[in-house]
Formats: structure tokens, sequence, C-alpha cells
């Protein structure tokens, strides 16, 4: 129930909450290691804003009645397993247990009720499909309603679409059956154990005893290789018994003491046919179910738009703060200035962020910067040009930037950019004239901060790195 939760919450949000691009960009580089499944990181999304849901209540209230009541259901499940199959063994000792009668719940009820099941996870997609009203499993959210005295709790709001309504009954009607012969399986173990129990069998209809055996023999395939649940011809003959007079066959009383061995085969019938089969069923309709509902979240309307902000670089063209242009006057002294040791090894490629070629190689003369080429990027910048100049940049660069200004999602996008290309990239901050362009200790922190919030490892390097 909790992935049906998750698409009801979903679709819950979607209908609240508009994010803004630059919000889930933030949220994509946060959480970059799931961008590569797009379930996965939705997920994600879905747990972080549960909060903006306005009917969260109720919808939580209702995933606890979709939950709570299938556990009616299970309860009822072991309940008849345990009637049923002491019902057929109720042994007087005047006359044996017909393994016939046996048979149909051990073999052909649970063959034919899981070939219905099959059939029924095939055609579960088909919207035409409403197994809603063929099948009566929804019944337990009634009891479950019931239960708790909210009857009139309005639950249209949350309605699933048919496929998923379909899948849900199937997956329900198979652990319903599969919970039904655990509990069956079990009472028969425990009135093997607890009483002696004698097996016939007889029928109206002429099976001679050798036919019987073919039978007895096509059903126990599946266990061939236990030679001890497969009864013999002999037994079977020891074991048929016919209604006369009243009284037993004297044949069954001179067998007594082997009657008891078909017990072996009834509880491996049970074992193959009724739980072991519908595990294999509920395996193939777990994975049909999550991948119906993964096809369902993922075309809900903006979902894919907002899968594509998530991962698609925010890159803007403009500054939305109102800047003044850098006024070379009285400028630091070389000697006053360090040069950090990252920018001695070799030659970088310079990019100035934001700010013109003429403003930033004044700068670096003033820090003893030396690099091979300088670039312009942001700022004025066209999207186009920012991508081409990331397409053509193959060398570790340094990037200069204004540390008075609040970090944008356009900034890291495109440093995400690059260190997909494997480049190396070190942050220069400036800061303003009056500083001596040296950025203030409080603005570095802040651009430090964000980009430990963002999962961006690239360290800051200031004049004063030694």
């Amino acid at each position: 129930m909790r992935d049906l939760g998750r698409y009801l919450q979903l679709r819950e949000l979607l209908k609240c909450y508009d994010p803004s691009h630059q919000e889930l960009r933030e949220f994509g580089i946060k959480y970059k290691n799931l961008s590569k499944d797009p379930l996965k990181i939705l997920k994600k999304w879905i747990r972080e804003n549960l909060f903006r849901i306005k009917n969260i209540k109720e919808l939580k209230n209702f995933e606890e009645i979709m939950g709570k009541s299938d556990w009616v259901g299970y309860i009822v499940a072991i309940f008849f397993g345990l009637i049923t199959s002491l019902g057929l063994l109720s042994y007087s000792g005047k006359e044996p247990v017909n393994v016939v009668y046996f048979m149909f719940f051990a073999f052909l009820l649970p063959l034919l009720s899981g070939l219905l099941t099959l059939y029924s996870l095939f055609g579960a997609n088909n919207p035409k499909w409403n197994l809603h009203k063929l099948f009566t499993s929804f019944i337990w959210q009634k009891i479950y309603l019931y239960l708790k005295k909210e009857k009139n709790l309005d639950t249209s709001q949350f309605a699933l679409p048919q496929k998923l309504v379909n899948l849900k009954i199937v997956e329900f009607s198979i652990k319903f059956s599969l919970v039904f012969y655990i509990s069956f399986a079990l009472s028969l173990l425990l009135m093997v154990i607890g009483e002696d129990i004698a097996f016939a069998w007889s029928s109206t209809l002429k099976i001679s005893v050798e036919d019987f055996h073919s039978i007895i023999t096509t059903i126990a395939m599946p266990w061939w290789f236990l030679e001890s649940a497969i009864p013999s011809q002999e037994l079977i003959n020891a074991s048929h018994y016919y209604r006369l007079g009243g009284e037993i066959d004297p044949n069954l009383l001179k067998n007594a003491s082997t009657l008891g061995e078909w017990w072996k085969f009834l509880f491996m019938s049970v074992l193959v046919y009724g739980i072991i089969f519908r595990l294999i069923l509920l395996f193939f309709a777990k994975r049909k179910l999550k991948k119906t509902l993964k096809d369902e979240m993922l075309s809900l309307g903006g979902v894919q738009e907002i899968l594509f902000k998530i991962t698609t670089p925010l890159i803007t063209t403009q500054t939305k703060n109102d800047e003044k242009p850098l006024i070379y006057k009285n400028l630091p002294k070389l000697e006053d200035i360090k040069e950090p040791k990252i920018f001695k090894k070799r030659l970088l490629i310079g990019i100035g962020w934001g700010f013109n070629s003429g403003e930033v190689e004044p700068l670096l003369e003033i820090f003893n910067i030396k690099i091979s080429t300088l670039f312009e990027a942001g700022g004025a910048k066209s999207i186009d040009e920012d991508t081409a100049l990331i397409n053509n940049i193959k060398d570790d660069v340094i990037i200069f930037i204004k540390s008075w200004e609040a970090p944008t999602m356009d900034f890291f996008d495109f440093v995400e950019e690059l260190l997909k290309k494997d480049i190396k990239v070190a942050i220069y901050p400036v800061g303003l004239q009056s500083n001596g362009f040296l950025a203030k200790s409080e603005d570095i922190k802040i651009w430090q901060d964000k980009l430990l919030s963002l999962n961006i490892k690239i360290k800051i390097r200031e004049p004063s790195d030694g």
C-alpha cells in the first residue's frame, strides 16, 4: 500500500504546489545521486514536500484504511482456513476421512482459482475490466470503516485509476488465498500430529485402483523426487472402501496402520498448488503492479516537467541585481597579496563570472595570477554562449566571482557541467574595491555553505591560501 500511497500523495501535491525551476534544480543537485532513476528522485521529492499537501490528514486516514482493511481480510482467511481443514479432517473413528473431498480443496480448487487469477493478472491493465464489481475483496474496507465508525468518510477524492484498482484486487486475492492455504496446511499438520487419522477414498464413479493411481501420480509430478509423499498402488488399493450397510470394509480395518500415510500426499498438494503456486503468482503480480504504478506516476500531468527541471541545468542570461562597474583606483601593492599555491603549479583557464575581460585583467595583475586564456560567462552572456564555452573548455579553470552577490543556481549549474567533463574548478572570490578587492569572510562562508548544501565538492581559493 506504501507505493499506492506515494501515487496519491504525488497527485495531491501536484494540485496544490507549483515549484519554480530554481527550487527543483537545487533539489536535483542536492540529490544528484538519484538523478538516474526518475522514480526514486520523484519519491524523494514527494517525501520532502508532504507538508504542502492541504488534505494530508484525510489522505493518511485513507491510506490507513486501505492498509488495515487488508489485514481484516487476512484474519478472515486464517479463520476460514482453520475451519475448512478441521471440517474435512473431522474423524469420529467410525469411518475414515475421504481423500477425494480433501483433494478438492488441496488440489482442484487452488489450481483452478490460481489459473483464474493468472488470467485476471494478464487482463488487469485493460481499462474496460472492472474487477471491483466482480470481486468482493474491497468489502474488507467497509468492514474496517464500520469498526472505526467512519462510514461517512468521503474517499472519492482519492479514487485510483482502473488499472491500479484491478491489480490491487488481484494482488489482494492472491494474498488472501495464500494466507488461507497456509492456515489450511498448518491445521492439517496439527491434526496429524495430535490425532491418529485414517484416510481412505471412495467415489460413486466407477474408477479402478489403477486409474486412481494414475491420477494421483499425475498430481504428484511436481514432487516426483519425494517418493514417500506419492501413494503407492498398494496403499490406494488398501484404502479403497464402499459404504455398504453402514459398516466399514474389513479390508480397511486390516490395513488401518497404513491409512495415515495419505497425509504426506495431501500436505504436499496444499504446499505446491495452494502455497508455492500463489507465491509465484504474487511475485509476478507485485512486479506488474510496480511497473504499472511507475507508468501511472510518470504520466501524471506536470511530472515530466518537474523531472526535466530537476535534471536540467538552470542557466540564466542576466543578473537581477543592479551592479556598478568596477573602478580600479588606489590598487594594493603586489607584495601585500599572497599568491595561492594552486595557481603556481600551472596555467589555468580564467573565467570571469559576470565580469567582462576589462574588469578581470587588472585583478590578475593585482593578485599576481597567470592564466592561459580568459573567457566571460554569466551576466549578459546568452545561454548558447555559456553552453558553447562549456563544450570548448578542455583544461582546468579558475572562475572569478563577485563575492558580495548571493550565490545563484545558474552559476552552480555552469560549474556542474564543467565537473561532469572531469575538469577541476577553482573558485576565486573577488571583493569590493573598498576592501582592496579581498572577499569578506562572511561572504565566503555563504558561498561555502551553498556549495556544501548542493554537494558540490569545490574548495574556494583565497589570496590567503599559502
